[in-house]
């Protein structure tokens, strides 16, 4: 072989391009190409299985190991989804009719983070201001004069029946549990069991028989009276409530007009409404316990509530989804596909003792936060869950 043949110049080494040949002066100065670069039939047929909108489509991405699928599969998804509008934000709100099925509410993008602040605002203003109006003058002055109506009727009531008792020769007497006592006198003294065995049969006669008419008469005022009770608490029950709604439905409107579009809202607002007036007595006297708790922590072991753990809890807002509305449709990679991972899970707080739940422990999946965009799961790490398998078959078929 002429080795002299295949011998080449120190010229013929290296390729030198002309700058002549380039209409621009650096690469900074030319378009972004993000194509992969070889794959030209897998880029198109990506291309194409994300840009179905259709249900029950899905894309399958099959190839070598270290082919670069995945990153093929991000890159072009991103691209699609930057261009796709957010999807709704879901949450999760207690069901004052149904406390056992919650109510799920679909807000705009964005907007369920603010109506959960909105909600925390409202209830801790409603907190401060609520028992500051019922320890407040105005608010003491209409009680007061309730109790005092209560107490002169109560006075006219018990009147006839203490002149009665004085005309037999009885005196009423009030025990600390607030009962009467009918008590006969003889002689100026309580009548005691020696004195009444000394006295005739005549006059043991009269004394039961007068002690008789008195308790019918008295059993009549009581009833009476517990009818006042009731009235009187009813006028102290409505005087909360009629200075409550005036704070409540100041502060409420503000709310209602930021989400006055939806219908869900609205509706749960006036539930909440309704349901604070009849719950003003946990608004007083509450201790300084955070309201609404760390949004995000999840601790590890359940927490134990104590008994005078806050009630008004059930007035929080549980964000399940919350999504960007200028980033577009959520990409979400599920590398852990695991059922929970999934579909999401309820937590549990121990409380007296035992393990309870609400709507504020439901916590989303990998199916909520990719709803309305894409869910990227490898074939090989979902077919180890069986469980998570057959839940997602009927979506990918």
């Amino acid at each position: 072989m002429d080795l002299a043949r295949l011998r080449l110049a120190p010229e013929q080494l290296r390729r030198i391009c002309e700058r002549d040949r380039f209409d621009f002066r650096t690469t900074s100065e030319l378009p972004l190409n993000r194509s992969i670069i070889g794959q030209e039939r897998g880029v198109a047929a990506i291309e194409f299985g994300i840009s179905i909108t259709a249900p029950n489509f899905n894309l399958f991405v099959l190839g070598p190991t270290g082919s670069g699928r995945l990153t093929a599969v991000k890159h072009f998804i991103n691209m699609q989804a930057i261009n796709q509008p957010a999807p709704d934000d879901i949450c999760y709100v207690h069901n004052f009719a149904e406390p056992h099925r919650p109510r799920a509410i679909r807000l705009s993008a964005g907007r369920a983070l603010q109506f959960r602040a909105d909600m925390e605002h409202f209830i801790q203003k409603l907190r401060a201001e609520l028992a500051a109006l019922f320890s407040g003058e105005p608010f003491q002055q209409a009680e007061r004069m309730i109790v005092a109506s209560l107490m002169t009727e109560r006075d006219n009531l018990i009147r006839p029946v203490q002149q009665m008792a004085t005309a037999k020769g009885f005196v009423l007497q009030q025990t600390p549990q607030g009962a009467l006592m009918i008590i006969p006198v003889h002689e100026g003294q309580p009548v005691t069991p020696d004195i009444l065995e000394s006295l005739s049969a005549e006059q043991q006669d009269e004394i039961l028989t007068n002690r008789r008419e008195l308790e019918v008469m008295l059993e009549d005022t009581f009833q009476q009276s517990r009818s006042l009770q009731e009235r009187a608490q009813k006028a102290l029950s409505d005087l909360q409530k009629d200075f409550a709604a005036q704070v409540i439905d100041s502060h409420m409107a503000e709310i209602m007009s930021h989400y006055d579009l939806y219908g869900a809202i609205i509706n749960y607002l006036k539930a909440v409404r309704d349901d604070v007036l009849n719950s003003l007595d946990e608004f007083q006297n509450q201790d300084d316990e955070t309201l609404f708790g760390e949004h995000g922590q999840r601790p590890s072991t359940p927490p134990v509530l104590s008994p005078t753990h806050d009630s008004t809890k059930r007035y929080t807002v549980n964000v399940l989804t919350a999504n960007d509305p200028d980033a577009g449709a959520p990409v979400v990679l599920l590398d852990l596909p695991t059922y929970q991972n999934l579909v999401g899970h309820i937590e549990h707080v121990v409380r007296y003792g035992m393990m309870t739940t609400d709507f504020s422990l439901i916590r989303p999946g990998a199916l909520h936060q990719a709803n309305g965009g894409f869910l990227i799961v490898r074939a090989s790490d979902i077919l180890q869950h069986p469980f998570a398998w057959e839940l997602l078959k009927p979506d990918v078929t």
